[in-house]
């Protein structure tokens, strides 16, 4: 309905007179620069404006095939129809000769970004490496492939998409590449590795759940790499960063060797739960005076934090703690890590629920400890429980300068860990959350200080 709306308004415009249609007489490379900001689906629909406006899509800078922004019935040049409401295995082809049909009438000669993301397998290989080789030699600089489904379960290991080495035989074609970022596709080391050494451009290199990837090094000052990301690659076994400006590192996932060594420029570091060991946060130790950005994942809340392994964070400017919790459990005992952090401004601090909130007690009040640069708190997966309730007013009693709390009552871990009945469960509460909220915090807080409610 929402695309015969768009269809029907673009129709109009077109049967205006042409004196009055002062955007169809701009050059074409600001058009083109024009339908390279909307969506793919989007762009498409202009074709009908006039003659001139039929193939100009067909040039755009963006090509973002996202099963998300192109849900429902969409219908390009020549009838090419895409129709995504659930992942079948008839929809597969579909898609598949969807992005296909697009290629083909592509007739720009480069391209900013090149995105896929639907649930393909390594049935799909020949398209999938054809789609990559027309990025490349549309000179891409982003370039992103996501073929993780919308399924509850993706599809297993063993038929998942793995980048051939094939495809790193054609030098020359990967200079323009900043940014690359695959999920669930199995990349080996030596893929990494041929992408370090021969793109001159890659800034940022982020790997999802890759069943291949074993180590990663990154060494040298000569690398242009300033961002990293490791998620999920459980086959991971060890990651060295030494003589690098890199400028951010993420990871996620289990216990690894990790090796971090003169990066004089990393200043936003996250790390989970699962690297927590004394050994690990050492490797970081030697960082921790310059880092401005620190992320901390923790499952338990009973798993204490060792405060004496985070000594000198002189310069953080903003802390994120993701903390797993149940039964209402005290979050007070986690406060001591931002006082360990003095000239700290902002606080996000991310409660993931994993049992309902049954036990009833008293409000503890915190002992009094001024922050004297605290402007920003966020506390996600609000609860209105003593727990959540108390952690605020710790903020709200001690940050003399606080400026703005945020509340988020909504679910805070990924839909996909439950059910769709939890879901409709949990999305109706919101509403009774934010209500209850407003109504615990509103009259605490100071004139001053913004209450913002999500």
């Amino acid at each position: 309905m929402k695309f015969r709306l768009m269809e029907k308004r673009v129709r109009r415009t077109a049967n205006c007179s042409e004196n009055k249609d002062c955007i169809s007489e701009l050059p074409d490379e600001i058009l083109v620069c024009i339908l390279s900001r909307l969506t793919l689906r989007e762009a498409v629909v202009t074709s009908v404006l006039s003659r001139r406006w039929e193939y100009l899509w067909a040039s755009i800078y963006t090509l973002d095939f996202d099963h998300k922004k192109t849900s429902g019935k969409i219908t390009l040049t020549r009838s090419i129809k895409l129709n995504t409401p659930e992942l079948t295995e008839i929809e597969r082809p579909r898609y598949v000769n969807w992005v296909n049909r697009v290629l083909e009438q592509h007739r720009g000669p480069t391209i900013d970004q090149f995105r896929v993301w639907f649930d393909l397998d390594n049935g799909y290989a020949r398209d999938i490496n054809r789609w990559i080789m027309f990025a490349m030699q549309k000179r891409v600089q982003r370039l992103e492939i996501h073929l993780s489904g919308f399924r509850l379960s993706d599809h297993q290991h063993s038929t998942r998409y793995t980048f051939p080495d094939q495809l790193l035989l054609r030098r020359g074609c990967f200079k323009s590449l900043k940014d690359l970022t695959l999920r669930q596709v199995n990349v080996s080391w030596e893929v990494v590795d041929y992408f370090l050494a021969n793109c001159p451009n890659l800034e940022r290199l982020f790997v999802h759940q890759s069943n291949h990837l074993k180590q990663l090094s990154v060494v040298g000052s000569s690398l242009p790499l300033k961002h990293l990301g490791v998620y999920f690659c459980t086959r991971l076994k060890s990651i060295k960063i030494c003589d690098t400006n890199l400028v951010s590192f993420k990871y996620v996932g289990p216990r690894i060797r990790l090796l971090v060594n003169n990066a004089p420029l990393l200043v936003d570091v996250s790390i989970t739960e699962r690297m927590y060991s004394n050994l690990m946060l050492r490797q970081f130790s030697s960082c921790f005076s310059q880092l401005q950005i620190l992320t901390l994942s923790k499952e338990h809340v009973q798993d204490k934090i060792k405060l004496r392994l985070f000594t000198g964070l002189m310069n953080l400017k903003k802390l994120v703690l993701e903390i797993g919790a149940e039964d209402d459990e005290s979050l007070l005992l986690f406060t001591p890590l931002v006082e360990a952090c003095p000239y700290l401004q902002i606080f996000v601090f991310k409660i993931m629920w994993t049992s309902p909130l049954n036990k009833k007690r008293r409000v503890i009040k915190a002992v009094k400890c001024p922050h004297y640069h605290l402007k920003v708190v966020e506390i996600g997966g609000y609860y209105c429980g003593s727990s959540d309730f108390e952690l605020a007013m710790y903020f709200i009693d001690n940050a003399t300068i606080l400026e703005k709390i945020i509340i988020d009552p909504r679910y805070q871990c990924h839909w996909h860990s439950i059910s769709r009945i939890e879901i409709k469960e949990e999305q109706e509460l919101e509403q009774t959350r934010r209500h209850r909220a407003r109504q615990q915090l509103e009259s605490k807080v100071r004139p001053r200080v913004k209450l913002e409610i999500l």
